[in-house]
């Protein structure tokens, strides 16, 4: 199915596709285990992340 806007071709939509998971275990991207040391929550982590900071 071809999605046109204002008579121009923007998207395709194709069948989906499953993902072999099994090609992901060897954990080869550097990212990885970024929050593997912390002891909060993600949503904690991000949260302190997000506060304001006062400048210098």
């Amino acid at each position: 199915m071809i999605i046109t806007y204002h008579g121009k071709r923007r998207a395709v939509l194709t069948r989906w596709q499953e993902v072999d998971t099994n090609r992901h275990r060897d954990h080869t991207n550097p990212a990885f285990g970024l929050w593997a040391d912390k002891t909060d929550s993600v949503d904690n982590e991000i949260r302190q992340l997000r506060q304001r900071r006062d400048l210098p």
